[in-house]
């Protein structure tokens, strides 16, 4: 595949894994309770994301020649995608914070972009 296809898969991910995110906090913001329905949509949007984020991430350092030796900002990656990827437990354990997954959903993501972008170290 090429850089491109990978930089779709991954920028791909990224919105499934936001859209998953936002939409399990949303049903709690609202002030109901998901349906299992429900539940069981936003849980595989948010598991195609980051299935989609580390597939095209990790296909793009391929393509960039960054396999060897990983930079600093590949792993400062891997961990937010961590934390991302746990939110989901910790919005259903403290549904009553919903606003503040939320916003550090959309701290997260940027400060990925970021180290993405800048590629820092």
């Amino acid at each position: 595949m090429t850089y491109e296809t990978y930089k779709i898969l991954h920028i791909l991910g990224l919105l499934l894994l936001v859209l998953g995110i936002f939409g399990y906090a949303g049903i709690f913001l609202n002030g109901s309770q998901p349906t299992s329905g429900t539940r069981k949509t936003m849980m595989m949007t948010n598991g195609f994301g980051l299935l989609f984020l580390l597939f095209g991430g990790f296909g793009m350092a391929g393509k960039l020649g960054l396999m060897g030796h990983l930079p600093g900002w590949v792993y400062v990656k891997l961990f937010i995608w961590l934390c991302l990827g746990g939110l989901v437990a910790l919005i259903k354990r403290k549904p009553q914070r919903a606003s503040g997954w939320i916003i550090l959903t959309v701290v997260l993501a940027l400060t990925a972009t970021i180290f993405a972008v800048l590629k820092p170290f």
